[in-house]
């Protein structure tokens, strides 16, 4: 959405993103016009008789960023929160090989890819080969993570020492106590010397961070079935506990997790309770949650705005805000903060508030002078934004800039309609043949999009005629998303400028589920959006896929997905978080056959 290719146009499709029938439950609706999602609030059709489809696979791999704070932690449980740090630094070129997890449009979350290459394999190595080099670098963190016995020049005590460590290492990076079975595999296979002896001792932690219960995880369930038919069981207490761990914290359970995995206390209702509660109330909690927003709204595809510093037209457009190399960083951080504020930092923070903020987030001068606010602390009150315009969620600068010196409504357009709508936006084949002419002073961005793609009777009109009007209503933001009321158009060559045009915003929304109504201003829209309920449906959908790894089934899933939009909307941001692992299906499992 953010880094806009030119000019889409023509033949392209809006449509319900796919997801099972993807229907909404409400009298009159549809799919695939962009107008037919009908105009009563979104809901989903909960048949409790429909069985669940849970999860698609009980082994799944770890996902890149899991396996990086995995292994973080497990270093910070062994060699404590010092040696722990710089033995992270030193493993981050090795992290850095290891294939990124890989994203589409259509599986916008990375735990959707499940896909294991030999690029893995050698990446996952090299990972374990180095984290065996860092614990071992010296008899001070021997001592720290096998203990002093490893180091004491005590040769009676050393096979009870070794013995201890594999239980210990075992138990954190497995998630679960060894097995007999596998104790005496690592024991006498791979460890082999009989006392104390550093190569051996890197070749069992190598071995154990390549084995597959490290890598993978394993969901068994416990013995008797839920629903045998179906090959559904409950997880296990130390499955239960990673995938806790795995969701809330994308890394390992902890000690205390572990324990109530140990006691079988996170079987009970209570213990579960309490300990879903305390994940949540972590500051480790704001891993899967900014992994979450992030990929919500991808802004990972913010633009390198310094790249285009030297062409003059740009130049001259940026002015005194000329971007430099840390700005597309820090954009991203600006959002992420508003995300973090919302979530964790005013955990009573309804969708409401996120979308009609009038706050600012902006943690770096460069981005704050976009804003026309001071630095936030990021502890204190935000600032308050002094142009009303500047209103929730979609005013933020990742969601307006580009890197040319005009602005992309249509791209702005499509993001609103995609990521909290749910409608899905198929580009056209001749998307690349159409573009804006630069420089243009006859005419304004707004006037050149609805001459190409908005002309009455043409193919392009009844797309556009639905994603064009939510993009205008952004035009009092520039590409580098200052507030304005006048567009400068400038001359692409010489950087002059060529005119100064006026900036309309008004607008007749058509799309799907808002409902027809004239517009001029953001908070309108984001009005729009809150009163059609589809934005929380949206989101709701998003957070299922982001939890369980795949698209939702709106027949199948549709009980679930029905309870965490009424969680969203009479509730908070964060209560949907929690929410999602009360529900069964988070407890459950379907084996393979």
């Amino acid at each position: 959405m953010l880094s806009a290719p030119p000019l889409g146009g023509c033949s392209g499709k809006i449509g319900d993103l796919p997801g099972g029938s993807g229907q909404p439950a409400t009298p009159g609706s549809g799919s695939g016009s962009g107008s037919g999602i009908g105009s009563k609030p979104f809901a989903f059709t909960c048949d409790a008789q429909k069985p669940l489809a849970l999860f698609t696979t009980d082994l799944r791999r770890l996902s890149k960023t899991q396996l990086r704070y995995a292994v973080s932690d497990l270093l910070a449980t062994l060699l404590g929160p010092s040696e722990a740090s710089a033995a992270d630094q030193a493993l981050a070129p090795h992290f850095a090989l290891v294939p990124d997890d890989i994203t589409t449009k259509h599986s916008a979350y990375a735990r959707m890819d499940h896909t294991v290459s030999q690029s893995h394999v050698a990446a996952y190595y090299r990972v374990a080969l180095n984290v065996a080099g860092e614990l071992s670098r010296s008899n001070a963190r021997v001592a720290r993570a096998v203990g002093s016995c490893a180091t004491d020049n005590n040769p009676r005590n050393d096979a009870r020492c070794i013995d201890d460590f594999i239980a210990r290492f075992g138990r954190l990076a497995f998630r679960r106590p060894l097995t007999r079975a596998e104790a005496a595999f690592f024991r006498r296979d791979v460890y082999k010397a009989a006392g104390y002896d550093a190569d051996a001792l890197r070749d069992l932690v190598t071995a154990m961070l390549s084995a597959p219960p490290f890598l993978y995880v394993f969901e068994r369930g416990q013995p008797e079935p839920v629903d045998a038919a179906a090959r559904v069981y409950r997880l296990t207490a130390h499955e239960l506990a990673t995938r806790l761990s795995l969701h809330f914290w994308q890394s390992l359970p902890d000690a205390a997790l572990l324990a109530a995995a140990d006691d079988g206390s996170l079987l009970t209702d209570a213990g579960y309770k309490a300990q879903v509660g305390r994940l949540l109330a972590d500051a480790r909690s704001e891993r899967a949650s900014r992994a979450f927003f992030s990929q919500w709204l991808d802004v990972a595809q913010v633009p390198d705005m310094a790249r285009n510093v030297t062409r003059k037209d740009f130049a001259a457009y940026a002015g005194s805000d000329t971007p430099g190399p840390a700005l597309r960083e820090h954009i991203i951080a600006d959002v992420q903060a508003m995300l973090r504020y919302y979530t964790h930092q005013k955990p009573d923070s309804t969708l409401a508030d996120l979308l009609l903020s009038r706050r600012a987030f902006a943690q770096h001068d460069d981005v704050a002078r976009l804003y026309g606010v001071p630095v936030w602390d990021g502890k204190s009150e935000p600032p308050t934004v002094a142009d009303s315009r500047r209103v929730g969620l979609l005013t933020r600068v990742a969601f307006l800039v580009n890197d040319q010196a005009m602005t992309r409504p249509i791209m702005r357009g499509a993001f609103v309609l995609d990521r909290l709508l749910c409608q899905s936006i198929e580009l056209p084949d001749m998307q690349n043949d159409v573009r804006l002419e630069p420089g243009t002073a006859a005419q304004g961005t707004r006037a050149q999009i609805e001459r190409l793609t908005q002309a009455k009777g043409s193919i392009c009109a009844g797309c556009h005629d639905v994603i064009n009007p939510v993009g205008f209503v952004f035009e009092g933001f520039d590409a580098l998303g200052r507030s304005r009321s006048r567009e400068k158009v400038y001359d692409p060559t010489e950087g002059t400028l060529l005119a100064e045009l006026p900036v309309d915003t008004r607008v007749t929304l058509t799309a799907g589920g808002l409902g027809e109504r004239d517009i001029s201003r953001p908070e309108q829209l984001a009005q729009a959006l809150l009163d059609s309920g589809r934005v929380q449906a949206c989101l709701a959908r998003h957070y299922f896929r982001f939890t369980f790894a795949r698209d939702e089934d709106a027949t199948r899933d549709g009980c679930l997905l029905e309870r965490l939009r009424d969680a969203l909307v009479k509730g908070s941001l964060r209560g949907m978080l929690q929410a999602i692992a009360h529900e069964d299906a988070f407890k459950l499992v379907r084996k393979a056959p």
